[in-house]
């Protein structure tokens, strides 16, 4: 028998409950303490994804990469928020929710984006509720 620990790479918060996920998308129950991880508040929760083997997948794997890769440019202090429309940001520190969606392609480029519609919005006084680049070609704001 050979025994593997999962290892937490976020912390999931939803609907009052928290459990940690790893870089396979399983959640499992927090025990005890581990560090760097990433935490994740939820509005809702992701979409189903089937099952691999015997193991229940939480989070699609490829959704963690998201958050992953997303992390480092969340400003500090600052939550990552996943919504199912979407997708994964966080709430910037003036106010307004920002989101960069469900894949990890471009995120360079759609922080430049976000930079740019941000930059906008003040020069015209708008404060908006959210901004969304996840479609690099139809950015919007609420």
């Amino acid at each position: 028998v050979n025994v593997v620990e999962r290892t937490p790479i976020i912390t999931w918060y939803q609907d009052e409950q928290t459990f940690w996920i790893d870089a396979e998308g399983v959640r499992f129950p927090i025990r005890g303490e581990a560090t760097v991880l990433i935490d994740v508040f939820a509005i809702a929760p992701p979409p189903a994804f089937p099952p691999v083997g015997e193991q229940e997948i939480f989070l699609d794997p490829a959704l963690v990469r998201v958050i992953a890769t997303v992390f480092p440019y969340v400003p500090p202090g600052t939550s990552m928020v996943y919504d199912p429309s979407y997708g994964v940001g966080w709430k910037d520190p003036r106010g307004w929710a920002v989101y960069f969606g469900q894949n990890v392609e471009d995120i360079p480029l759609k922080l430049r984006i976000y930079q740019a519609v941000v930059d906008r919005l003040v020069a015209l006084g708008i404060t908006p509720t959210l901004i969304s680049v996840e479609h690099l070609e139809a950015p919007f704001y609420k």
